[in-house]
């Protein structure tokens, strides 16, 4: 950065390019940002389940029917941690391609 007689700072055109140049580009942003979207969804997923377990544990249950609401809430639950699961590595991988993007000669 140069500084003309007023005081005025300007860059030089090479250093204007320099810069533009040391920028990661729009889409590292964007991915960043659908990596931390895909983590909060996970989040909610992984949750779905606890109001419905919460619900059916202030009823009361009895019979051949406690064992098969009981095993189909497990069910659930067991389903919706490995839908979060599978987000919360589909956001790494985004944040790892991310920063590939960035920095292309770290990656090399």
């Amino acid at each position: 950065m140069q500084q003309n007689v007023s005081g005025q700072e300007y860059y030089l055109p090479s250093e204007a390019v320099e810069e533009i140049r040391s920028m990661p580009p729009p889409e590292v942003e964007e991915m960043r940002k659908q990596a931390s979207r895909l983590r909060t969804l996970a989040d909610q997923v992984e949750k779905l389940i606890d109001p419905v377990k919460d619900y059916a544990g202030k009823m009361e249950w009895s019979g051949p029917l406690t064992d098969r609401l009981t095993g189909e809430i497990g069910t659930w639950k067991t389903r919706c941690g490995e839908v979060a699961t599978k987000l919360r590595a589909e956001a790494t991988e985004l944040d790892k391609q991310a920063t590939k993007l960035a920095n292309p000669a770290a990656a090399s």
